[in-house]
């Protein structure tokens, strides 16, 4: 497990509680897991990702809970 100080939490993200985070790049916003959250998870083995073009109405649209196996 990695320390705090090892973590890799860029300061222009916003985070949720459970460890997700947005980034927005003009018209693009990306979306992902913090550090911590991929550290304690380990291997990911399935991504459900939106289609091309898909809009989102705010942030609950957009982030659902993890699902861990």
């Amino acid at each position: 497990m990695k320390e705090i100080l090892e973590l890799y939490l860029p300061e222009d993200y916003f985070y949720t509680k459970n460890h997700e985070w947005i980034a927005q790049e003009g018209d693009i916003v990306k979306t992902g897991i913090n550090d911590y959250a991929q550290d304690q998870l380990g291997e990911i083995v399935f991504v459900e990702l939106p289609s091309v073009g898909d809009h989102f109405n705010y942030l609950s649209d957009f982030l659902s809970p993890l699902k861990t196996a």
